[in-house]
C-alpha cells in the first residue's frame, strides 16, 4: 500500500547503499530491530514510509543524512512544512497579531532556515 500523503512512491537509495555495503535485507532488518526482510524490501521499493526511528538508525548504519536515503520523502515533508508554516503566519496576522510578533518572527525564521539549508544542499552538488 503506497503511503497516502505522497502521490508517487518513495524512491530511495537504500537498496543501492545496502548492496554497496554487502549487507542483506535481513542484516538491515536486524540493525533496525524489526521482524524481517519484508519491511526492508518495502522501504527499498517505496511501498512503505519509514518510521522516524528507522530513518535515524539507517542514517547511522550508512553514515549519511536521512534526506539522502529518502530524498522524495524529505522533499515532500519539507514542502508540507513550508506550506503549513506559511498558514500559521497568515492565520496569526489575519487574527490581528503583529507581523513582528515573537510568534510570527519565529515561524519566518524557521522558513528561512529551511530555505538556507536547501541552498547549502544544492551548492554541495
Amino acid at each position: 500500500m503506497r503511503n497516502h500523503f505522497m502521490k508517487e512512491p518513495i524512491h530511495t537509495t537504500l537498496r543501492h547503499m545496502r548492496r554497496s555495503a554487502g549487507l542483506t535485507q535481513e542484516d538491515v532488518a536486524r540493525c533496525l530491530g524489526v521482524g524481517g526482510r519484508s519491511y526492508i524490501a518495502m522501504l527499498e521499493s517505496g511501498d512503505r514510509v519509514p518510521h522516524v526511528r528507522d530513518t535515524i538508525l539507517l542514517s547511522m548504519l550508512f553514515g549519511t543524512q536521512e534526506a539522502e536515503l529518502f530524498p522524495h520523502l524529505y522533499l515532500s515533508t519539507k514542502t508540507l512544512f513550508q506550506s503549513n508554516a506559511r498558514k500559521v503566519i497568515e492565520t496569526a496576522i489575519a487574527e490581528g497579531e503583529a507581523a513582528n510578533s515573537e510568534r510570527v518572527r519565529y515561524m519566518r525564521d524557521a522558513l528561512t532556515n529551511v530555505q538556507l539549508a536547501e541552498n547549502v544542499e544544492t551548492s554541495n552538488i
